[in-house]
């Protein structure tokens, strides 16, 4: 597990604020950025005194962090308030943590997570082909109803060689759409 974290602002007994990034990947640029003040889980340390992680998956009860000047078993989540902050998938995660394992967060932040939740959710492709200039729709069609003839044959010769066109020629079919 990749993490990073920052005790820029972090008191002892302050917070432990867990900012998930959900379906994105972590880097050191992403990371940095995530720990500043100009975010919100940097925003909510230097306001309460706690300590930002960046975390590419929840990982509250095993996490082992160095703290300055401690073993770090005082910042567990029995032992100090953790608010979980996430946006989007993650945001839902915030949601979803705090209604099934209810006493690991003290509180979670949820930003832009879904509120209703939909198989093949057509719909939104919908609203982006409205607004899209036309000759980006048209290209867009195309390059779709492509990879679906090709998908749709079953030939795996031709499919590897889309995936790969994407640089995921080693993804399974399903992975890939």
């Amino acid at each position: 597990m990749r993490y990073y974290h920052t005790w820029e602002y972090y008191r002892e007994s302050g917070p432990i604020i867990l900012y998930v990034l959900g379906e994105e990947g972590i880097d050191v640029n992403r990371a940095e950025r995530s720990l500043t003040n100009v975010t919100i889980p940097g925003a909510i340390a230097q306001a309460t005194n706690g300590a930002v992680v960046v975390a590419l998956e929840d990982f509250a009860l095993n996490v082992k962090l160095a703290v300055p000047g401690g073993d770090g078993k005082g910042i567990r989540p029995h032992r100090s308030p953790w608010i979980f902050v996430g946006g989007s998938y993650s945001g839902v995660l915030a949601a979803f943590i705090m209604e099934q394992y209810p006493g690991i967060f003290w509180a979670a932040y949820a930003s832009s997570a879904a509120v209703q939740l939909k198989i093949d959710f057509w719909q939104y492709w919908s609203t982006i082909e409205q607004y899209m200039p036309a000759n980006c729709t048209a290209d867009v069609k195309a390059v779709v109803s492509l990879i679906d003839g090709v998908l749709d044959s079953g030939n795996q010769t031709r499919m590897t060689e889309i995936k790969t066109q994407f640089g995921l020629g080693s993804l399974g079919t399903l992975d890939f759409v």
